[in-house]
C-alpha cells in the first residue's frame, strides 16, 4: 500500500503522464511509473492502449484545480 507521501508524488507524476498520453507518447512514461499508476487504478490498459480510469481522471482534475 502506498503512503500518503508516495501518493503525493504519484499525483504530481500523473499530470506528466496525462500530457504524454494526450501527445500519444506513452513510451515516454517510465514502466515502473506505469506499473504504480495501474496498481492505484489511475491508469489501465484497454486494447493495448494506456488510458486514464475514472479515478485517474478525477485525481487529474483535482491536481489541475
Amino acid at each position: 500500500m502506498a503512503t500518503s507521501q508516495d501518493l503525493d508524488v504519484l499525483r504530481e507524476s500523473l499530470r506528466t503522464c496525462v500530457d504524454a498520453l494526450h501527445r500519444r507518447r506513452a513510451s515516454e512514461i517510465p514502466e515502473p511509473l506505469i506499473d504504480r499508476l495501474v496498481s492505484q487504478r489511475w491508469l489501465e490498459w484497454r486494447g493495448g492502449a494506456l488510458c486514464l480510469t475514472e479515478d485517474g481522471q478525477r485525481i487529474y482534475w483535482q491536481e489541475l484545480a
